[in-house]
């Protein structure tokens, strides 16, 4: 079986959170041409934590830190196409993962803006890179949640709650 692991170029985290986001991606077979599967783990103290899904998806699509607390974006979905919001934060109980639950009729990447997190549904191109942004919502967290709000603040209700990977 071949192995291919990538490192994600990810500002300001290792200096924040002092983990790293890993893919890994395997062949099925010695004679296959093409990637099988990925997942995406979390490398912090010397353990590595599995925190999304990629199969059948892009993986994860975009990630930014802000403040103490990583977010990020993945999709994933063999048949039914999700795409979701994320949070990462290192806590004294370890590591603490939020998922919005997955979104069918959008492709989401999250970034920063000078108000906070903003949230795009786009094409895919690679890892933080997408093709014609269009303007979706907020994010809105705390402690246990992580929500995809509209302009007016109102939230938006994924079609599957939770990771459900």
């Amino acid at each position: 079986m071949q192995f291919k692991i990538e490192e994600f170029p990810i500002e300001d985290l290792w200096d924040t959170l002092h983990m790293q986001i890993f893919s890994v991606r395997y062949m099925s077979g010695p004679d296959s041409e093409s990637w099988f599967s990925e997942d995406l783990l979390i490398y912090l103290d010397d353990e590595l934590v599995p925190f999304a899904s990629a199969f059948g998806g892009f993986g994860l699509t975009s990630a930014v830190m802000s403040g103490e607390d990583l977010y990020f974006s993945y999709s994933w979905g063999s048949g039914m196409h999700r795409s979701h919001l994320g949070s990462i934060s290192v806590t004294s109980r370890g590591i603490e993962i939020l998922d919005s639950g997955g979104f069918i009729d959008f492709e989401l990447f999250v970034d920063k803006d000078d108000a906070g997190l903003i949230v795009f549904d786009g094409g895919f191109e690679e890892f933080n890179s997408w093709t014609n942004p269009i303007e979706v919502g907020r994010v809105r967290s705390t402690s246990s949640s992580i929500k995809l709000t509209d302009s007016l603040g109102e939230e938006l209700e994924p079609d599957f709650t939770g990771s459900d990977w």
